[in-house]
């Protein structure tokens, strides 16, 4: 795991949401998924030289917490959610 991966961690579990016990799974799942998306997408930019950077972290970060709109345990730290 690399850098995306604490990032989409600390960003789903305590920065964008609260830490109660049911955030952790779901950042520990966001961090699997990056580690999982970032060589896909140095792959799918590698024809064009492009750098991953930190695209896979903006992705995976922005599809979770859309994601956890969907479900009641996540509320957002800031604000009401809606």
């Amino acid at each position: 795991m690399g850098y995306d991966a604490v990032l989409v961690a600390l960003a789903l579990c305590g920065a964008l949401h609260p830490a109660p016990w049911a955030t952790l799974p779901y950042a520990l799942l966001g961090a699997v998924a990056v580690t999982v998306l970032t060589p896909a997408v140095a792959h799918l930019l590698a024809p064009s030289g492009g750098l991953v950077l930190t695209w896979p972290f903006a992705l995976t970060t922005l599809g979770f917490l859309a994601a956890a709109r969907s479900l009641p345990r996540l509320t957002p730290a800031l604000g009401d959610g809606t």
